[in-house]
């Protein structure tokens, strides 16, 4: 669902529109949590495995014996955050504030008439965690054809009197009929 919005080129077929508009609220209630998933999941695991950081270093304050030093220390006290979850809430609010600016821009229709790639590119400045995510979930193949293809070919080349060949003979004889016309 989530990459139904970052194509912004078909977006003038159901966003906003009276049919769509369960669908469109759906879209945008998930939106953050989706982004972010995928951001955590691509983007800041790279970050996170380079740089480490010691895990809530305070000063500490010495206690001074009196009836409410228990009570002062317990008001004075900083809720334990580690540095993950304090990234993770600055993270969430630089996609919120994205996702606000973005849907405000796709609103104006003239936002809508370039193509997806156009967009991204063009607007990757503006919108620096969107535009990841829209490289990442655009670049997934959407068919499956190459692989039914491969399919299709093993079939071909295995046959009854083939069973028992050797996994790299197989492999072999593959490859040579997937690139016959490579090697013609």
């Amino acid at each position: 669902m989530l990459a139904a919005i970052l194509n912004t080129s078909k977006l003038n077929f159901w966003f906003e529109q009276p049919y769509a508009r369960e669908y469109s609220d759906k879209i945008i209630f998930n939106f953050s949590e989706n982004v972010s998933q995928i951001y955590h999941k691509y983007i800041n695991a790279e970050d996170q495995t380079q740089t480490v950081n010691p895990v809530n270093q305070r000063r500490r304050v010495p206690i001074h014996n009196t009836e409410n030093s228990v009570l002062r220390s317990f008001l004075n006290s900083v809720s334990y955050e580690s540095n993950a979850e304090r990234n993770r809430s600055s993270v969430l609010e630089k996609i919120n504030r994205e996702k606000g600016i973005f849907l405000d821009f796709i609103r104006e229709s003239t936002s809508q008439q370039k193509s997806t790639k156009e967009f991204w590119n063009e607007n990757s400045y503006r919108f620096p965690i969107l535009s990841q995510i829209a490289r990442i979930l655009f670049s997934i193949p959407a068919l499956s054809a190459f692989v039914e293809r491969y399919f299709s070919i093993y079939g071909i080349v295995s046959s009854k009197r083939s069973q028992h060949i050797n996994p790299q003979n197989f492999m072999s004889k593959t490859l040579l009929k997937v690139n016959v016309d490579i090697l013609s």
